[in-house]
């Protein structure tokens, strides 16, 4: 499979790696459940560390494209967002943090 994934971009690997990931999502090449090569598949295919690979499918996971579980690998999420995330500036997907609800305080005595 040709990939266009390359040094010659000014777009850092991970990023055109993820890319390249969500591109197969979407068109359908990757099925929604379906897992995702391993990590060392991946780095053999881009000819890049782990860490690259690493931090690509952290930023597919933002995204919500692909889910991981320890000890069994990434797979395509089985809910897919119609809509990927907006980048910002960095490059990176925004996210939304949920709120940890919070115990009420203990009342003084007094």
């Amino acid at each position: 499979m040709a990939s266009t994934v390359g040094a010659k971009s000014a777009k850092p690997r991970y990023l055109q790696i993820a890319d390249d990931i969500e591109e197969q999502i979407r068109t359908g090449r990757l099925a929604p459940a379906e897992e995702i090569p391993s990590e060392t598949a991946l780095m053999e295919r881009y000819s890049v560390s782990s860490g690259t690979v690493r931090k690509a499918i952290a930023q597919l996971r933002a995204t919500g494209l692909v889910e991981t579980f320890q000890g069994k690998g990434s797979f395509v999420s089985p809910d897919l967002p119609s809509r990927a995330s907006p980048r910002t500036r960095s490059g990176a997907r925004t996210a939304v943090r949920a709120r940890r609800p919070t115990s009420p305080k203990p009342n003084k005595p007094g």
